[in-house]
């Protein structure tokens, strides 16, 4: 849906709540103030989280709660990396959630309650910047070899960039049938930090696997002059993580300490 569209849609749903009221009456009303987070970066915020400015603004502003709650039905859900936080109890936008989950009894966000919930009571979880690479993320089964696919070439990968550009996570199932990530940072720096990472959902064994990793730039790189401080690793078979009829939706989170 194009920018202009999803801008349109909000400002309609947000104008009926209070049509012809003067400016005071609005604001008596519905809460809006000036100083409120403005209709086409509320859009925005759905995709690329809030700021820290508009984190500390939303959380006493019943008009940026509604205008985010809306924003997910009309445009898209939650992330699951801002599931988990909400289960955590440390998100800002708490109550924007809330009212999507509860009030607008979204049927795909409350399945990802259960994963985020499992994610959650991780004793590391509450330490760490989470990012997400979505959910839905594999396909329901692995395609056989043959005349359609070569033995050499992935089945499927999927990828995505942290926020901030700090880390990129890089999910992919080889020709093997393994489920294999990829985590890399630009910053050669981060060469011994740790990463976190968290597969739930589907069949996944006592609905999550968790892993804390180290960076480490590999030799064969170093050798060719490129330095990327990455690691890999294989959560195995692919058929102990595929979703079944009535199974939460499969997911990954991943991050990095505070």
């Amino acid at each position: 849906m194009k920018t202009e569209n999803i801008e349109k849609l909000l400002s309609d749903h947000l104008a009926a709540t209070a049509p012809a009221l003067s400016e005071r009456e609005f604001e008596e009303l519905s809460g809006w103030r000036r100083e409120c987070i403005p209709i086409p970066r509320i859009a925005k915020c759905v995709r690329q989280g809030l700021t820290s400015g508009e984190a500390t603004h939303v959380q006493n502003c019943r008009f940026c709660t509604n205008s985010l709650t809306a924003a997910y039905r009309l445009i898209g859900c939650p992330s699951f990396a801002t599931l988990i936080r909400y289960q955590l109890g440390s998100l800002p936008e708490i109550a924007a959630v809330k009212l999507h989950v509860e009030r607008d009894q979204c049927a795909k966000c409350r399945l990802l309650l259960v994963p985020a919930a499992a994610v959650a009571k991780i004793r590391w979880a509450p330490k760490i910047v989470w990012e997400s690479l979505g959910f839905n993320i594999l396909p329901h089964s692995l395609p056989a070899l043959g005349a359609d696919r070569d033995a050499s070439e992935n089945v499927f990968d999927r990828s995505i960039e942290s926020e901030g550009g700090k880390l990129v996570a890089w999910l992919r199932q080889e020709w093997t049938g393994n489920l294999v990530l990829r985590i890399t940072s630009a910053d050669v720096g981060d060469a011994g930090k740790s990463v976190f990472a968290v597969l739930t959902g589907g069949q996944t064994p006592k609905g999550c696997v968790s892993v804390q990793l180290t960076l480490k730039v590999p030799e064969h790189l170093r050798s060719q002059g490129v330095e990327i401080a990455m690691v890999e690793h294989d959560f195995g078979p692919f058929e102990q993580f595929a979703e079944t009829p009535g199974s939460s939706p499969l997911a990954l989170a991943f991050g990095y300490l505070k």
